[in-house]
């Protein structure tokens, strides 16, 4: 493959945000001298694009500023404007915007979402007005008219430029933001309600001359209920809005002069500056409380409050059987509420004048689940303990065993003691590798068997006859190591091994499970008194490992004592995480 084939797919990326973001400019421009031309401006006080712009490139990143420069450019020659209107107007344009959108990522970070107090601050009072001021400022200065006027001749217009592009970006901009992603399902009839009621309140300013201030009744209901996304929106529709039907003549905002631009600008300042913080620090509180709610459910938590004359107020069925020591200013304690374990930590608030308490607080956490995670854990820990003792004990009684027989014989048959010695040596460094692992497989569980029955004919001095069926697959089966040799050490030294009674090890694959069997000829006596015994360590030992998916029996067969391992074929999870 190409090696610059890789960039391709980042080329096309960038030039879909650019031409995205131009076709975004030409109707927010042609929504803008729309605008304009129904009020009868020549400069628009509310102009769109501003915002539109910033928006882009806070939602598409920098690349979208070709696109700004783009589309500025498409309209102007569309619309036939001068050439100097044509290079000027995108080049003032495309600046401001890159301008806003650095000062809003400096607060925000690179995320395309506006979901705090401290960003929105960061869009309707620094970004929405500097780059604006410095733009009306380049076109005051670089782009004169056909008579050699300049475009903005006076302070009058420069601030309805300022005002216009500034406006375009306060409620434009957080609205292309917090609706860059869909709200939930449930979300929908609060904005609808709210959405509704602007209207209402439109119809009732714009078409029966009501004060023009009704708007901000239902904005402000809609940053409550709905929080920023809700109330940008409002705003955003509102102010439209406001400029379309005051241009078309409707309205308190008319006067026989025209439009009163500059209670349409305290209009626009009241949404930029008033609803939208308050939607935004809303919407802030109710996302703290949904996590609040949230992790409290999660951590299985209730505050409570008590007092002496009203009693206890605590969320939920039942009653806990204590929640406080009246003697302690604070602490925690053990209880049960709703037949489940709890931890109630409390903090007397008042007391009387005889030191009894009078208000208390606190809050209580369902420790049922802790508590026997806490149970299973220590458990774990005793068995890993009897494990280790149980390891620990095998391999030093063999050693003491094997050097006694070889005492005997080492003046008498050198060469034979040497060759002991070499088995013994060998079968300690086998258990040892064995014993650092979660699981053997079979076959290496075998042969350390049978390295140990080697040392017990030699200390014996007899051969020890076995009968072994180990099936093909098997052999690659894995088990906790010396599981088998204990079930074989035990057979040797509790029962008989002979030519007449061999022992006799079987082990098979059956229905997803390794069935391991050590029969010998002898009987099953009493479990030792005041120790756990063998067989139940190694069950706990079993538990540890493969959970109830295993078990270690031994019976009384007959003449014979029966013992069978039966574990899953499929290894660990904690073995596997050790890989």
């Amino acid at each position: 493959m190409d090696e610059h084939s890789d960039h391709y797919p980042v080329l096309a990326t960038v030039v879909f945000r650019a031409l995205a973001t131009a076709v975004c400019l030409v109707a927010a421009s042609a929504a803008g001298l729309w605008l304009a031309s129904t009020t009868g401006s020549a400069v628009s006080p509310f102009w769109p694009t501003s915002g539109v712009a910033v928006g882009a490139v806070l939602i598409w990143g920098w690349p979208a500023l070709a696109g700004v420069a783009a589309g500025i450019l498409a309209f102007n020659v569309y619309m036939g404007l001068p050439g100097l209107f044509i290079g000027m107007g995108a080049l003032g344009l495309t600046a401001e915007a890159a301008l806003a959108a650095g000062i809003v990522r400096a607060v925000i970070g690179k995320r395309a979402r506006l979901d705090d107090l401290r960003g929105l601050l960061a869009i309707v009072i620094g970004a929405a007005w500097l780059p604006p001021f410095l733009n009306a400022y380049f076109c005051a200065r670089f782009m004169p008219l056909g008579d050699g006027t300049p475009f903005l001749a006076d302070g009058e217009d420069m601030f309805r430029f300022v005002m216009a592009n500034g406006f375009g970006i306060a409620l434009i901009t957080p609205a292309m933001l917090v609706w860059w992603r869909m709200p939930v399902r449930s979300w929908w009839w609060r904005f609808s309600l709210a959405l509704a009621a602007t209207a209402l309140a439109a119809w009732l300013a714009f078409g029966l001359g009501q004060p023009s201030f009704l708007l901000l009744i239902p904005a402000l209901a809609a940053a409550v209920a709905t929080g920023l996304r809700g109330a940008s929106l409002i705003c955003a529709v509102a102010a439209v809005a406001v400029v379309i039907l005051t241009g078309m003549g409707f309205g308190p905002l008319v006067t026989p002069q025209g439009a009163d631009y500059s209670r349409i600008y305290s209009l626009f300042a009241v949404f930029a500056f008033g609803v939208l913080p308050v939607g935004a620090a809303g919407g802030e509180y109710r996302r703290l409380l949904r996590q609040r709610r949230a992790a409290e459910k999660a951590a299985g938590l209730r505050f409570w409050e008590w007092n002496d004359t009203e009693g206890l107020r605590l969320e939920g069925d039942g009653s806990p059987v204590k929640l406080f020591e009246p003697a302690q200013d604070r602490g925690s304690l053990e209880t049960q509420f709703g037949g489940r374990d709890a931890l109630s930590f409390w903090q007397i608030v008042t007391r009387r004048p005889d030191g009894s308490p009078r208000e208390a607080a606190g809050m209580l956490i369902d420790a049922s689940d802790r508590m026997q995670l806490e149970k299973t854990r220590r458990r774990t820990w005793e068995s890993e303990v009897e494990l280790r003792n149980l390891r620990a004990s095998l391999t030093p009684h063999l050693l003491f065993n094997c050097l006694a027989a070889v005492r005997g014989i080492v003046r008498t048959d050198p060469e034979k003691a040497r060759e002991f010695i070499d088995t013994l040596s060998r079968f300690l460094r086998e258990s040892t590798d064995a014993q650092s692992r979660e699981t053997v497989p079979l076959h290496e569980e075998w042969q350390l068997c049978e390295n140990f029955l080697g040392l017990q004919a030699f200390r014996y001095e007899r051969e020890l006859p076995r009968l072994v069926e180990i099936q093909g697959p098997a052999h690659h089966a894995k088990l906790p190591p010396m599981m088998l040799l204990n079930l074989v050490e035990n057979a040797v030294k509790h029962g008989e091994v002979s030519q007449k009674h061999p022992l006799v090890v079987r082990a098979g694959l059956q229905d997803g499970k390794l069935i391991a069997e050590v029969r010998n000829r002898g009987k099953l006596g009493p479990a030792p008194q005041g120790r756990s015994g063998g067989i139940r360590t190694a069950n706990a030992r079993l538990q540890a490992i493969y959970g109830s998916g295993a078990s270690l029996a031994i019976r009384q067969d007959g003449e014979d004592v029966s013992a069978t391992l039966e574990l899953p074929v499929s290894a660990p999870g904690r073995e596997k995480g050790a890989n």
